[in-house]
């Protein structure tokens, strides 16, 4: 990527030049660094320009890290750095990437790198496609801390020796920031008037003194969507109005409203079945990774019980005649939370998406004809009907999997802007087909508003949640906080009091009517599962830091690749990372929060088993060897005679 120049109402964020390298060993080093970073110490001009001339250049051409000099706009004083790292995170489902930041010791103090840091960060949520900021810093760093909360970050916990500095192990602070977290941009703080500072325009964007320059003149450097970093005061980013609360709840009350508003207490509604769970939840998101089963199927089966795997795929792509009609689709799949299957009543509600991809022209890539190339797409599917990517002359170019075909970019650009549509998934391919063939007629149109459209999807995401703050609403389906501000008040919801939640709630009046009492499922969770998706919703709730570890290289996990929650009573008691040998279950790492936990933990085993057609259970590892051999008795009495496997005997 070439590099790009952020600027803030204080502050030029820039890539790093040569000239500076200097001031950057001068400004970059201090005698606190060495506690809490593995920077070299003493930092000289040698290892300044390694990091000027090679990392930061580098980073930037490989897409491996962005790395900014922080620089303040009326003198060029160097501030500190702010980059964002681990970007090949982005050519994945996590969509992530981590933020890391320094500050020259002279300038802390002054609001500089949380100012920067948030300027980055919206940068890379609206530029990059970034859906999940991490920060990290090793525990004890408050310093640091304090930058990460005031952008937006909430911890969701520490990872236990983490950090190698120094020849010894250190714990580490985790936190994590996604777009509906970012405060309210703040109005620019007053300072003393700059014979450099031009009037303020009448327009939301100001000019830019730091880059002043004669009409007519290029910028040596290119400027985030070709103006400055606009602070913006209009109502859209303003907080949401506070109403008068119409109760308040107990956190037990909370928990209670959102698991049966997720259908995880009280009796299932097996009749509606699937369809009806996935018109309840609005959403059921899509990952590749199988390993009892893909997630998709263990939503199901957590709310339902062993449904079987056929009967749910069934469920979800199978269409249904009507008459001499086309068969009536139940689903389709498009962008929501992430990847998900959406009941086709949905349809209309994503005409704000649609619209917006087609305003910003592309998606990831960039057709070299795309008149030409989409015309080929819906000439294919109208001769031939619904194609996989594969029938319709292959996905990739030959390279890595990112590195798609003419053909793979057209269809995937035509399913973005509503052309097409994915009803079906074969053997995890997604099968094509034209919007105006698939779609009910009564259903095919973008007439609702972007305003009706967000109105209707916050108040479904109120529904399936029973008791959300704004961040959750928004979370929900990826909405931007000012959506939900901006509809918030037409939705139904009422506003509401929580015991221990800092923010302000909104609940749905009928899960405020209904009883929240009923049978709690005792089950593992996908971590996909829309119960636990949102992690600073689900440790606000349960008390329970839970991160998916599938893409952190296995020496650093802590839990395991695919560790599956474990609900029972109503809370989040344990989890475990499964997979399966033949005909056998392993619990390869297995931890439990008490005694309490082993039955639940052996019945929830036993029936997860049972449902992918294992009959034996084997744990391979747990965190507590009392609760493993105890836990190792349970599957014995779950499983009659036939003990559970010890590979320790």
């Amino acid at each position: 990527m070439m590099p790009v120049t952020l600027t803030t109402d204080r502050l030029l964020l820039r890539p790093f030049e040569a000239l500076r390298r200097a001031r950057g060993a001068r400004r970059l080093s201090g005698p606190r660094h060495p506690r809490w970073t593995a920077v070299p110490s003493p930092y000289g001009p040698a290892d300044a320009e390694r990091f000027v001339g090679a990392l930061a250049p580098d980073g930037w051409r490989d897409d491996t890290s962005y790395t900014f000099a922080v620089v303040a706009r009326t003198d060029g004083t160097l501030v500190g750095s702010m980059a964002l790292l681990r970007l090949d995170q982005l050519r994945t489902t996590e969509r992530q990437a981590e933020l890391g930041y320094w500050t020259a010791k002279a300038q802390r103090g002054n609001g500089y790198t949380a100012e920067a840091a948030g300027a980055v960060a919206r940068w890379a949520f609206r530029e990059l496609g970034v859906e999940r900021l991490e920060w990290l810093a090793e525990a004890g760093n408050e310093g640091s801390w304090a930058v990460a909360r005031k952008v937006g970050f909430q911890r969701e916990g520490t990872l236990r020796a983490k950090l190698v500095h120094e020849g010894t192990r250190r714990d580490v602070w985790i936190g994590s920031l996604l777009p509906s977290d970012l405060p309210r941009e703040p109005a620019p703080p007053a300072r003393p008037p700059c014979r450099c500072r031009t009037p303020r325009r009448t327009s939301r964007t100001r000019a830019d003194p730091g880059t002043a320059r004669p009409a007519g003149t290029p910028d040596r450097g290119s400027v985030v969507s070709g103006r400055p970093y606009a602070v913006r005061h209009d109502r859209s980013d303003a907080a949401p109005t506070r109403t008068t609360p119409v109760t308040d709840l107990s956190a037990d009350d909370a928990r209670r409203l959102a698991l049966r508003a997720q259908g995880l207490l009280g009796a299932p509604d097996r009749r509606a079945g699937v369809r009806g769970m996935l018109r309840h939840l609005g959403a059921v998101q899509l990952d590749t990774i199988s390993v009892l089963a893909r997630s998709h199927e263990l939503v199901p089966y957590a709310r339902l019980g062993a449904v079987g795997r056929t009967a749910v795929e069934s469920a979800y792509w199978s269409a249904t005649p009507e008459g001499d009609s086309p068969p009536r689709p139940h689903s389709f799949e498009y962008w929501s939370h992430a990847a998900c299957i959406l009941p086709i009543e949905e349809w209309p509600l994503f005409a704000f998406r649609r619209r917006a991809r087609r305003a910003k022209g592309h998606r990831w890539h960039v057709m070299k004809d795309s008149a030409r190339s989409c015309a080929a797409v819906l000439d294919r599917l109208r001769a031939d009907g619904p194609l996989t990517t594969s029938q319709l002359g292959g996905g990739r170019n030959g390279g890595e999997w990112w590195d798609w075909s003419e053909t793979k970019i057209a269809v995937e650009w035509l399913l973005d802007t509503g052309d097409v549509v994915c009803t079906e998934r074969r053997g995890w391919k997604r099968v094509y087909d034209l919007a105006e063939r698939a779609v009910p007629e009564p259903l095919l149109h973008d007439d609702l508003d972007d305003t009706a459209c967000t109105r209707r999807l916050v108040a479904q995401a109120g529904a399936a949640m029973g008791v959300a703050t704004r961040a959750d609403l928004a979370d929900y389906h990826r909405l931007k906080g000012e959506q939900v501000d901006a509809v918030i008040e037409d939705t139904g919801l009422v506003p509401v009091t929580v015991e221990g939640w800092a923010k302000p709630a909104w609940a749905d009046p009928a899960a405020l009517a209904a009883p929240s009492r009923g049978r709690h499922r005792t089950t593992l969770l996908s971590p996909f599962d829309s119960l636990i998706w949102d992690r600073p919703r689900t440790e606000r709730i349960f008390g329970f830091t839970h991160r998916l570890e599938a893409y952190v290289p296995k020496p650093q996990r802590i839990h395991g690749y695919f560790a599956m929650p474990l609900l029972a009573g109503g809370k989040l008691v344990g989890r475990v990372d499964p997979a399966r040998e033949g005909r056998t279950l392993v619990a390869r790492q297995l931890s439990l929060q008490g005694p309490k936990a082993v039955g639940p933990m052996a019945r929830a085993l036993h029936e997860a088993a049972a449902w992918v057609g294992c009959d034996t259970v084997r744990v391979e590892r747990c965190d507590d060897p009392q609760l493993a051999a105890a836990l190792r008795v349970e599957l014995t009495h779950a499983d009659g005679e036939r003990p559970a496997e010890d590979p320790t005997a």
